[in-house]
């Protein structure tokens, strides 16, 4: 299948799924908008530059835990390390202490304060790297999670977050606990049997 074909089968997939809905982040405050999925993959196009740019800029913050915390290269100690432990922790425990108590939504389900919450998502998503709890692994992987960051910000204001990639799921639980986030972080396959079962309600 060639490239336009498969595009604009994805496009078509994300109009039906959606009804053209999507979170917007408009004036700090995060709310659901309406656009054309075309529009929006032209406008996201126009940014390729500085997406390029800003994944090169996490790939160095990913070398961090190398300077700064060696003892957290250790494999045993990842393997051991539970989300029970890294509430725990430290370094953990001061992230949560400088972000402080903070209702992110308002009666209306708006996200009004935008940069807040993109600074606290981004702060314990680095802790959580430097800690190595769950942490991406790879050139690819750890520029993919510039994107993985902004799924976790913009599901805020959704019921679930769905990922097939176990180590975000966990790693976004744990953060939306962090913070009092009410989404649910569910698999696929988990959605599916949600929306059966809510289904069978009606």
């Amino acid at each position: 299948m060639d490239n336009t074909k498969h595009s604009n089968l994805l496009i078509s997939a994300i109009k039906t799924l959606t009804s053209n809905l999507f979170v917007s982040n408009f004036d700090s405050a995060l709310s659901l908008a309406y656009e054309d999925p075309q529009y929006g993959l032209k406008r996201v196009e126009k940014s390729r530059e500085f997406s390029e740019e800003y994944e090169n800029h996490k790939l160095i913050l990913s070398a961090d835990r190398d300077i700064f915390h060696p003892e957290y290269k250790d494999q045993k100690h990842s393997r051991e390390l539970t989300p029970e432990k890294v509430m725990e922790h430290s370094m953990f425990k001061a992230a949560c202490s400088l972000i402080g108590e903070q209702k992110w939504e308002n009666c209306s389900g708006r996200v009004e304060n935008y940069n807040s919450l993109n600074g606290a998502i981004n702060s314990l998503f680095k802790v959580l790297n430097n800690l190595s709890f769950k942490r991406d692994k790879g050139d690819r992987k750890i520029r993919s999670s510039t994107y993985d960051i902004e799924h976790i910000i913009y599901a805020v204001i959704s019921d679930y977050f769905v990922s097939d990639d176990g180590n975000l799921r966990e790693r976004t639980a744990l953060i939306y606990k962090a913070l009092d986030i009410k989404t649910l972080v569910l698999s696929p396959a988990q959605l599916v049997s949600k929306l059966n079962q809510l289904d069978a309600l009606e």
